[in-house]
């Protein structure tokens, strides 16, 4: 009953309100024609006033056709300001945790700049767990909105594959929208992938040359985030088309398990796809896949068929491959002399097992005469390449005095360098020569080296 009662008084009211302000029209205007004249005048130029508005975007346009000033546009207040700027305050004093609540109550009223700072948050996981997924997603919604750091952030996740898939068209939209807007760091990073995305824009265009490179450059990480699968999928399309080199890279990821799950037998096929067309890389690597019997039947015959050809276009590992067999008689008929003369080949190219092996065969003298001189000559240059088998019998020559003057300091200082590569004889001859022997100079050289600690 109270309640029927109070909805009558509430529409008697309003009923009340409306002749009121009726009246207060009518009272103004006593004649109806008059009321209807200034009504209507008015109304057209509101209308007039709308019209123009519209017509003349220009500021200066608009006052020299109607001699006014145009009237200027008043922006609505953002909505979630308020709980924005309490989430800036809370990020000043560092409560993070509370600040980025604040953000979100704004980010999820649209509100971009706070979009952003939510974003922001995840990405550096202040205030929450780190979760890159998350913060795309918010720099996404901010960017959509205009807002120029979310766009640049937005271009990083696309250009590193962080949070979402690695996509250079989408990094350079959003990173193009940004320097657009004025964001510096977007315009510096522009600048630096200026050659990465001009790869990226030829290889689109189906240029083979630069989808290789495209792959070498995610391979390496050059002048892109370091990415073995992204490099897989540039190669292939490369590889695909012919490319020999593509081919000789996709067989070597596929040989050792790069961006793919290791695949002797395909490894094989795209190294012979290369080395039919005369890559001297994958004619290498070919051989030595017939020479382990990896992805194909052993056969050191077919093995040096490969290192002899990629050899004779002077590749240095297929020199020393060859001169191995020679000297081992694998796949050929054993001739030292034939073995050195590839070993010499390599070894005049600074390889340094080679220059170890030409070393090894002038102190047996096998295929030339026995020169220890000349033995030392070459596992120095090994040795100083840091190959550690050579550092080790560098220190025994010095030792010894075999083709070089006898110096103990010389011999512990590249024993020495031999075991800190895991050389385990390098260690054992120290111990054993140095620190067992009556001499006091070499006990003293023992003791340098620390070794003497694991003996207490």
């Amino acid at each position: 009953m109270f309640q029927r009662t109070f909805l009558i008084l509430v529409l008697f009211l309003a009923s009340a309100v409306f002749l009121f302000t009726s009246c207060g029209e009518k009272e103004e205007y006593d004649d109806e024609e008059e009321y209807h004249k200034k009504e209507r005048y008015v109304d057209k130029e509101d209308d007039d006033e709308e019209y123009d508005d519209e017509e003349y975007d220009d500021e200066e346009e608009y006052r020299k056709k109607t001699g006014k000033k145009k009237a200027a546009s008043v922006k609505a207040p953002l909505k979630g300001q308020e709980d924005f700027e309490k989430g800036k305050a809370y990020l000043v004093a560092q409560d993070y945790k509370t600040a980025v609540m604040q953000f979100a109550l704004a980010a999820n009223q649209g509100h971009p700049e706070a979009q952003y700072y939510v974003g922001l948050s995840y990405a550096e996981g202040k205030g929450v767990e780190k979760d890159m997924t998350e913060a795309v997603k918010w720099f996404k919604q901010a960017a959509e909105q205009d807002n120029a750091d979310a766009m640049f952030k937005l271009g990083l996740a696309c250009y590193e594959g962080d949070g979402m898939p690695l996509d250079l068209d989408e990094a350079a939209k959003w990173l193009k929208k940004a320097a657009k807007q004025g964001n510096a760091d977007a315009r510096k990073k522009l600048d630096s992938l200026k050659k990465v995305l001009d790869l990226f824009e030829s290889a689109k265009k189906g240029d083979v040359a630069a989808m290789n490179s495209l792959g070498y450059n995610y391979f390496y990480g050059i002048d892109v985030g370091k990415n073995e699968v992204e490099a897989v999928k540039w190669y292939r399309k490369a590889a695909e088309q012919g490319y020999a080199m593509a081919q000789y890279n996709l067989g070597n990821k596929y040989d050792l398990g790069q961006g793919v799950e290791q695949d002797y037998t395909e490894a094989v096929k795209w190294f012979r796809k290369a080395a039919e067309q005369g890559i001297a890389n994958a004619q290498c690597n070919l051989g030595v896949c017939y020479g382990n019997g990896q992805g194909v039947s052993k056969d050191q015959a077919e093995a040096v068929k490969w290192y002899r050809k990629a050899a004779e276009q002077g590749y240095a590992e297929a020199q020393r491959y060859l001169g191995i067999n020679y000297y081992y008689g694998q796949g050929v008929e054993q001739d030292y002399t034939e073995a050195v003369k590839w070993f010499r080949k390599a070894a005049e190219q600074g390889h340094a097992k080679a220059q170890y092996n030409l070393a090894h065969s002038y102190y047996n003298g096998n295929g030339v005469s026995k020169d220890v001189t000349e033995a030392a000559k070459w596992c120095s240059k090994a040795a100083e390449q840091g190959l550690a088998e050579a550092q080790y019998t560098l220190a025994r020559m010095y030792d010894r005095g075999e083709g070089v003057e006898q110096n103990y300091a010389r011999a512990v200082e590249w024993a020495v360098k031999a075991m800190d590569q895991g050389h385990a004889d390098a260690k054992s001859f120290l111990k054993n020569s140095y620190g067992q022997s009556k001499d006091p100079d070499k006990r003293a050289l023992y003791l340098g080296t620390g070794l003497w600690i694991e003996d207490l």
